[in-house]
């Protein structure tokens, strides 16, 4: 019998190491996983109240869209991974986890770091150990941290056609045609299986695009607007900085 096996999709955004003179952010909330882990102890993060020092050799998870301020106190040597990975690890929030000195994940970051190190980069191989090193580290998730996914056929229908055709003009009576239903009442359906309106779901999905084509893209902002689904740059702006409260120029300029 064929067995069907799971293909988590990591996608690979970028993979560094340097040496930071100024660490200081207020909010890195972005909609990516990342990897974090510094060689000298110089560097704290901060989320809901907590504080999370970066001791030399310890390895940071941090799941996506979660809130959280970085600092430092001097230079940092610094390593960081950012990538994305389908269900169920999509649409984690509040997750940071760490290991020190892990025997399991630190040669990999150590082989990383010296792949990095080369004038004539091997991408292939940086790209290959980048998986590795995200595998390693999703594995450690526990289930119970997993958000559950929607359960009604004709929910995952209307966010899988969202998903492809984002950028263009979707109403809710589009959905309630996909779903077979009238659009009052599969309105109601959505926002029990989501949490969230069909046009409220929408308009975080083109947020959570434009951020990715602002971290790692070089579109202008009005392009960024225009290609999430927009109408205009202002309108854009109006709504990136309601959902990330901060303007889309400023979280462009973050980084790590």
């Amino acid at each position: 019998m064929h067995k069907a096996y799971y293909n988590p999709e990591i996608r690979i955004l970028v993979c560094h190491h340097s040496q930071l003179a100024k660490w200081h952010f207020r909010d890195l909330a972005a909609p990516f996983w990342r990897i974090y882990c510094n060689f000298n102890d110089s560097a704290k993060i901060t989320s809901e109240g907590k504080e999370y020092k970066l001791s030399p050799r310890k390895v940071f998870l941090i799941s996506p869209d979660t809130s959280y301020s970085a600092d430092n106190d001097g230079a940092i040597d610094h390593f960081y991974l950012h990538f994305q990975a389908c269900e169920p690890f999509d649409i984690c929030s509040g997750i940071i986890m760490s290991w020190e000195n892990d025997k399991e994940i630190m040669p990999v970051i150590d082989n990383l770091k010296e792949l990095l190190a080369q004038d004539d980069m091997p991408n292939i191989e940086i790209s290959m150990k980048c998986l590795l090193l995200a595998q390693l580290m999703l594995l450690r998730v526990p289930g119970e941290k997993l958000q559950r996914r929607w359960n009604d056929l004709r929910v995952f229908k209307v966010i899988e056609f969202m998903e492809k055709n984002y950028s263009d003009r979707l109403t809710n009576q589009m959905f309630a045609d996909i779903a077979d239903m009238n659009p009052n009442a599969f309105a109601r359906l959505f926002k029990d299986e989501t949490g969230l309106a069909p046009q409220r779901f929408l308009m975080h999905k083109r947020i959570k695009e434009s951020c990715l084509l602002l971290r790692y893209s070089k579109l202008t902002i009005d392009e960024i607007a225009e290609r999430a689904g927009f109408c205009d740059r202002h309108y854009f702006s109006r709504i990136f900085i309601k959902m990330r409260c901060m303007s889309p120029a400023i979280f462009r300029k973050l980084q790590h």
